[in-house]
């Protein structure tokens, strides 16, 4: 039984490998399913033509071994559950029940399912949460299996692979990463061309950025060079990457805002968009309706690159836009978070080795770009340099070509603590009067070091 220490993966791995019809041989029952968003769908198929047959075991199995998958229910995702029924359709010797958990509630109800014994043979996890998880051992680690089935992890981002770790191990394969929510600037042609503005590339500057969004602000008319904000700890750690320093020491157990000069400035600097050259809207006039890109009051928009399809069905033919990667800082870094979501295997799981097939189905290149043709944004950089990603725009192979040369930092800047919640909860709270401008500059940052960094600072729970 894959319940014992000995499963067929580990098995194949002392031996050296086996023939690989022994890999389909059957495990006692499976994990109890998840309390679901909606009802079970059980994706069991009858063999077709198409399907490949299943290989024939040293001895008849006495029925079908039962997983189940726990996936995300937005159309985007759509793929997912698409690929547990292609899988369930290609192992007829396999049920796949497929649920449905919205991505909010998924946190605090993979700890739930934990306690009462009921996960999902495969569940996914954004790495906010994630590392917790896996720390309260929810996940089977990952590495032998990973080597059985000669997983390739370098076609993932390197740093999406990172985000899968903890400690070292592997506990979660990627299937979807976004390098943050400010860096990538869309940004409105024909104001540029009005202005007589030459559009930015890649290569600009954060100077090059202040500079140009100076030249098209014209708040007589309400129209905005950019609406650049950092609402959340890890985009602002983006920021200060960019100039060379970070919001974590490397270790993570401190908060280094006051205490690292390039974090400071790229405080001083975002909190100038809205107070020395105001070319960012302040708090009323950001609050405004229709102060936003689309109605064109926004020149600059920031953002993330998943919202380059939105925006082609938003703006249409309105006005003509392009969009380039956030400015670099005066050494040429232009710093990013690696945000992944990933799927990882259940300890509680009782057929562990069907399971894991189907994770590396969902975390697949055909599913890569099943994701990236609905919307999501997938782990593997040969999909961003596919030629359906540049028919697109040539923003995902440079993207691309970025996030993979070594040089710029990231990953997300988890606390070692893992208390990414109480961390983002505070740190919302009171770096949005600083950035608007609300309470004096060394007041503000302080209140946010002594707070946020009090909670860097507590121990595991």
């Amino acid at each position: 039984m894959n319940s014992s220490p000995w499963s067929r993966r580990r098995l194949l791995i002392a031996l050296g490998g086996l023939p690989a019809m022994l890999s389909l041989l059957q495990a006692c029952g499976s994990a109890a399913p998840v309390s679901p968003t909606s009802a079970p769908q059980s994706t069991t198929a009858r063999p077709t033509a198409s399907a490949a047959a299943p290989a024939q075991a040293t001895s008849k199995p006495s029925g079908q071994v039962s997983i189940s998958i726990a996936v995300r229910p937005e159309s985007s995702f759509a793929w997912q559950a698409q690929q547990a029924k292609t899988f369930a359709q290609q192992h007829p010797e396999i049920n796949v029940q497929v649920f449905q958990v919205a991505y909010g509630d998924m946190p605090k109800k993979q700890l739930t399912m934990l306690a009462t014994n009921t996960l999902p043979d495969v569940l996914y996890s954004g790495n906010k949460w994630f590392a917790y998880t896996a720390y309260k051992g929810a996940f089977e680690q990952l590495d032998s299996y990973v080597k059985a089935a000669k997983v390739d992890l370098s076609q993932f981002f390197k740093t999406s692979v990172v985000d899968g770790q903890l400690e070292g191990k592997l506990y979660g394969l990627p299937y979807d990463c976004n390098y943050g929510n400010q860096n990538t600037l869309f940004f409105n042609k024909d104001i540029l061309a009005d202005r007589g503005v030459t559009p930015p590339t890649d290569d600009w500057t954060m100077d090059d950025f202040t500079n140009l969004c100076k030249k098209v602000t014209d708040t007589k008319n309400h129209v905005f060079g950019t609406n650049f904000l950092t609402e959340n700890y890890y985009d602002f750690a983006c920021l200060a990457r960019t100039l060379g320093g970070d919001i974590l020491s490397q270790d993570a157990k401190q908060l280094t805002l006051t205490t690292d000069p390039k974090a400071l400035q790229a405080m001083q600097w975002e909190i100038e968009l809205r107070t020395k050259p105001a070319v960012a809207p302040n708090r009323s006039e950001a609050q405004a309706q229709g102060m936003d890109f689309y109605a064109g009051k926004i020149v600059f928009w920031a953002s993330g690159v998943y919202s380059f399809v939105p925006a082609q069905g938003l703006i249409k033919d309105k006005f003509k836009w392009d969009v380039v990667l956030a400015p670099k800082g005066p050494t040429g870094l232009r710093g990013y978070e690696a945000f992944a979501t990933l799927f990882s295997l259940s300890v509680q799981s009782k057929s562990k080795d069907q399971a894991f097939d189907l994770i590396t189905v969902e975390t697949s290149e055909e599913s890569g770009q099943l994701g990236f043709a609905m919307g999501t944004v997938p782990s593997r950089p040969a999909i961003w340099q596919s030629a359906a990603a540049q028919k697109m725009s040539t923003i995902w192979s440079r993207a691309a070509t970025w996030l993979s040369d070594s040089t710029n930092k990231g990953p997300f800047p988890m606390p070692w603590n893992f208390r990414f919640s109480e961390l983002q909860d505070k740190w919302q709270n009171l770096a949005d009067q600083v950035f608007y401008g609300d309470v004096p500059f060394d007041a503000g940052v302080k209140q946010i070091q002594d707070q946020c960094g009090q909670i860097v600072g507590l121990p595991r729970a």
